[in-house]
């Protein structure tokens, strides 16, 4: 799939495939603007095996191997934890950037949620960055890249991804849902404030249908906490995407009721901590090691505002 709009990241991208490609870059940009698949095409660039003017072509085993996440130089490091990037992860990464690629011309190492890292795993980054091997190629990905150190945003090319419009949006609603309607395509889209992966998400009816989501809501307003619990652990199947979308949907639920001062078993300000919190736990959520920890930790921290008869101090999320 090719990156619709956003022609100066193309350019930078096809640029990437040739001889003399930056040693570290960052893709930013909103929730749905395509970051991941920038990603992707940009490691493809890197290790594609076409004519240089054709990279990345796509077709060539190593666009394939890279499409499906088994080129041998190409590693996605996910975050392991709030802390354990440094420990677990920084020897890992210079051991490994430190030898030769396998197959092709560099070797790619991906950092999604890289605005997460502590100050300590940023250190270590740096001191790769400041003297990467001429082979190596550092990709990180974040979504506000403003939290990141600057001593780090300085040793990288940043590549921001922007929303399109509609006629650059629609070729690629089409390929991804052939059987829907332009109409229906192109009410997705504008929907989304021009953001292809939000817009996919409501065609594919991933948005707007949080059911998890209302049942958590239902248990806070009543004061269950077996409820909640509940709730959040039927996700325990659920991927970190579609647990991050309850979460939000959830913080979105509480903070309308705490405005329109739904009556419940929870005061007002505790309404209003509780919508907090959720907005808190899902924007921290890329931090927990897995799904299951970020449940167990959404159910704790919303649990421990409405398990006593305290009131709660206001905070708006």
């Amino acid at each position: 799939m090719k990156l619709a709009g956003n022609a100066r990241v193309v350019r930078a991208i096809s640029a990437a495939g040739g001889s003399n490609p930056f040693h570290a870059y960052i893709i930013s940009g909103p929730d749905g603007s395509g970051k991941t698949l920038a990603a992707r095409l940009l490691s493809s660039a890197l290790v594609c095996t076409s004519d240089e003017a054709l990279r990345p072509c796509g077709r060539c085993l190593a666009c394939r191997k890279t499409d499906h996440g088994t080129h041998p130089d190409v590693r996605v490091l996910e975050m392991e934890g709030k802390e354990s990037f440094l420990v677990s992860q920084s020897r890992e990464l210079r051991a490994e950037a430190s030898r030769l690629p396998n197959e092709g011309r560099h070797k790619v190492f991906i950092l999604p949620d890289a605005q997460h890292m502590n100050e300590a795993a940023s250190n270590a980054l740096l001191k790769i960055l400041e003297e990467p091997p001429e082979y190596a190629v550092m990709i990180l990905i974040a979504e506000n890249p403003a939290s990141l150190p600057e001593t780090v945003r300085s040793r990288c090319v940043e590549l921001r991804l922007r929303p399109v419009n509609e006629s650059e949006a629609l070729p690629v609603l089409r390929e991804l849902f052939p059987e829907e309607p332009d109409s229906a395509l192109s009410a997705a889209f504008r929907a989304s404030e021009g953001l292809i992966g939000r817009a996919a998400d409501r065609l594919a009816g991933r948005e707007g249908n949080c059911e998890i989501a209302a049942e958590a809501a239902a248990a806070i307003f009543s004061r269950d906490e077996l409820g909640l619990l509940t709730a959040l652990m039927s996700l325990e199947r659920a991927g970190k995407e579609e647990i991050r979308r309850e979460l939000c949907a959830l913080s979105r639920t509480l903070a309308s009721a705490a405005v329109t001062e739904k009556a419940c078993a929870l005061t007002k300000a505790e309404l209003a901590a509780s919508a907090a919190a959720a907005a808190e736990i899902y924007q921290r959520s890329a931090l927990y090691i897995s799904p299951g920890n970020m449940l167990a930790g959404a159910a704790a921290e919303l649990a421990r505002i409405f398990a006593n008869n305290q009131q709660a101090p206001s905070r708006r999320p």
